[in-house]
């Protein structure tokens, strides 16, 4: 159970949380482990750890802090309270809020408008995020270029690449 975390942040499809109701304590690591975090209106969070006694699991401070800053993931763990979904989207916890009967017909259909694009490049694309927050600029621009050429030298890219300057060109006014 305790590298159910590890796997939702590392592994290479991207990951999806949908809060609906309640989400405290694990879950939240959880849904912070998360690649997007999208929720209900009638969400509630919070950490909840020290509310029990408990220092805390599922990496969510290593989470928060790396989401919220330092500060405010701090100010979320050290005196927990119950967050609204519109609360969480304002801080920058979840990054889209809907209504909650649409909460989980929108998820499906921005995972689905997901699941239609390039699948190497979606995953290298997480990848760079990854290493984004793991390494120094030189070493991170490295790697990126390394992926950002897997995918650029493949036919299909320059496929596409034609098929948007075709586009464009047929929109342009005059």
């Amino acid at each position: 159970i305790y590298d159910a975390s590890l796997l939702l942040h590392t592994m290479p499809q991207v990951t999806i949380a949908a809060i609906d109701g309640g989400c405290a304590g694990a879950g939240m690591g959880w849904a912070a482990a998360c690649d997007l975090r999208f929720a209900a209106e009638e969400a509630r969070l919070s950490t909840a750890f020290l509310v029990v006694g408990a220092s805390g699991d599922m990496g969510l401070a290593w989470s928060l802090t790396r989401i919220l800053g330092a500060a405010r993931a701090r100010d979320l763990m050290f005196l927990p309270e119950k967050l609204t979904g519109a609360d969480a989207l304002a801080l920058g916890f979840v990054t889209r809020l809907f209504p909650r009967a649409a909460l989980h017909s929108e998820t499906e259909r921005l995972a689905l408008q997901l699941c239609e694009r390039d699948p190497l490049a979606l995953r290298l694309m997480k990848a760079n995020a990854l290493s984004a927050g793991e390494l120094g600029f030189a070493d991170y621009l490295a790697i990126e270029t390394a992926r950002h050429l897997r995918c650029a030298n493949r036919p299909e890219f320059a496929a596409r690449m034609a098929d948007r300057f075709a586009q464009s060109r047929r929109s342009a006014p005059g």
